[in-house]
């Protein structure tokens, strides 16, 4: 109960801060959802792009992006170093090897595909700020891609735990944030997280909260430390 009340604090503080301006890269098999309630939570401003460079990206406080679209390493590695904070979601990994860009904060072994497969999660911090408020239900039908490791740095709240692969992963890099989330939240042939109250909660969590460092602060007072809002 106290996670959720935090939460609703930080929800409620965040549009004094400005708007928070998000990228949806579009491509194949797009379909908008994830964009559309990304505009319904408070002072965000959602923006569906084609393509990109650095620059262009610069803009935006979040990059949503997928594996069937225009994809960039090298402008999104800049991008985040340089204090912008990618949501990376499947194929984005097994379709363009985002692992080996030196911003992942996770380690990608091809494995297998899934288009749909029961939710099975193991929680292993359930006080990460990232999951307050997410109710997981474990048998919703989902697509991922198997399987993902850690690197050194990230952090990993929670695991897909029939294999042990990632299923959230983030890390700074550079002066922002990368996340990787193991759960289809655009691709038209797949299940998707965006379709159920959880999948949405983490979503408004990661462009919501403050990044973890900065938790301890805001409890106190510190506001203005507050991630590039």
């Amino acid at each position: 109960m106290r996670r959720a009340l935090f939460l609703l604090m930080l929800m409620a503080v965040t549009p004094a801060f400005g708007t928070i301006n998000v990228a949806v890269v579009e491509g194949g098999w797009y379909t908008p959802d994830a964009l559309n309630f990304l505009n319904t939570l408070p002072n965000v401003q959602a923006t569906s792009i084609t393509s990109y460079d650095a620059a262009s990206l610069a803009q935006y406080q979040f990059v949503l992006h997928y594996g069937n679209s225009y994809y960039d390493p090298n402008a999104l590695t800049e991008y985040i170093a340089n204090g912008g904070n990618l949501i990376a979601t499947p194929w984005i990994m097994g379709n363009n090897n985002w692992a080996s860009s030196p911003a992942s904060p996770v380690d990608f072994n091809w494995v297998n595909v899934y288009y749909s497969a029961p939710l099975n999660v193991k929680v292993n911090d359930p006080n990460d700020p990232y999951l307050a408020g997410v109710a997981f239900q474990n048998g919703d039908m989902v697509g991922y891609e198997a399987t993902s490791a850690p690197r050194a740095g990230a952090t990993t709240p929670a695991i897909w735990n029939n294999d042990g692969g990632v299923l959230l992963s983030y890390m700074p890099y550079g002066q922002g944030m990368s996340f990787y989330v193991n759960l289809h939240y655009i691709t038209s042939d797949c299940s998707r997280a965006i379709d159920y109250g959880w999948g949405k909660q983490l979503l408004a969590n990661i462009v919501l909260v403050p990044e973890p460092s900065a938790l301890a602060l805001l409890a106190l007072g510190g506001l203005g430390l507050l991630r590039r809002r």
